[in-house]
């Protein structure tokens, strides 16, 4: 039976990368084992093949070993001297099962960029952070025959919980599943900004939950149009929307669902100018969420809501449009 001998040689190992699931474009420290195996003196360096972190720690190490025992050393199971140090950089951007590598570098005297002698990978799960917004609600028609008294809600759920408001009136203020506004009297060209912005949600793509977000604006002047009124339509428009496909990308509009939700609820709209003039109920899936912003950053879409039917004396019917945004904040803008 004949015995392979492996050439004796200097090698390198990732043992660990500190947090172990970071964020996108946050610090990270890789932990790297250097092994000398020939029989000569070893001089080089590890570096972080990724990105350097532009503020604090060294994104190479020198290494200085001694001259190890060659193939008789690896025969006879003698230990190769080693070292272990740390190198620093910036985390890849968000995905499963993503490569951090280190290259392994000899010094020679003269090159001023030698290639490298080896490298070592190490695959990690790396997160990414989310805020959610409505911009703006525009109208083009309203449902009233010259003015709609509007009024808004926004509901954001992130794996079934409520998430922050960007704008907490304390430190101290517990996450509300739904944000209300008024926005007073608005015609046919108007541009109603919004405030409803959620934040706190990410994780890694593919893994991380779910984001449901149920919006509705309306035209409400008639008693009962509080927030336990929209609250209560919110609701309903969820659990129609059970099972439904709504996507962010190619799943259709929840249109229907916020008007069938105002029918059951309020009937009222059948006898008067007031009732929905925009809304939806979307299903966001985190790797779709991460496709999206990859480029920028950001995510902008403005959604069509072509009116539902009011009374004759009404006018013509209502026209609206909705713009949200995502803004991947763990990526530098």
């Amino acid at each position: 039976m004949s015995i392979q001998f492996h050439p004796a040689s200097v090698g390198c190992d990732i043992l660990s990368v500190n947090p172990p699931e970071p964020t996108e474009f946050t610090p990270i420290a890789i932990t790297v084992t250097v092994t000398n195996s020939t029989t000569d003196p070893f001089s080089g360096s590890v570096a972080y093949a990724g990105t350097a972190n532009p503020t604090s720690g060294a994104s190479s190490a020198q290494v200085n070993l001694p001259a190890g025992s060659g193939l008789a050393g690896i025969v006879t199971g003698q230990n190769a001297p080693s070292t272990t140090v740390t190198v620093f950089g910036l985390a890849p951007a968000a995905g499963q099962n993503v490569a951090v590598q280190v290259n392994l570098f000899k010094d020679e005297p003269g090159v001023e960029f030698p290639p490298p002698i080896g490298n070592a990978s190490f695959t990690l799960n790396i997160a990414a952070n989310y805020q959610f917004a409505v911009e703006s609600l525009h109208c083009l028609n309203p449902r009233s025959l010259d003015n709609d008294t509007l009024k808004g809600s926004c509901r954001v759920l992130f794996g079934g919980q409520p998430l922050a408001s960007c704008h907490p009136q304390s430190p101290f203020d517990v996450p509300q599943a739904t944000q209300y506004e008024e926005y007073g009297d608005h015609g046919a060209g108007a541009v109603i900004s919004t405030s409803f912005c959620f934040t706190g949600f990410g994780g890694v793509p593919g893994l991380a939950p779910d984001l449901t977000i149920t919006y509705d604006f309306e035209n409400s002047g008639y008693a009962g149009s509080a927030e336990d009124e929209m609250n209560k339509i919110l609701d309903v428009v969820s659990d129609l929307g059970a099972g439904v496909a709504t996507a962010l990308v190619g799943g259709g509009s929840g249109w229907g669902l916020v008007d069938q939700a105002h029918h059951q609820i309020n009937a009222a709209i059948f006898s008067s100018c007031d009732g929905p003039v925009a809304g939806d109920f979307i299903t966001v899936k985190s790797d779709v969420l991460a496709e999206v912003t990859t480029a920028n950053g950001t995510y902008t879409e403005t959604r069509t809501y072509p009116g539902t039917s009011s009374p004759a004396v009404c006018g013509e019917v209502s026209h609206y449009e909705v713009t949200f945004t995502f803004t991947r904040l763990s990526m530098p803008h």
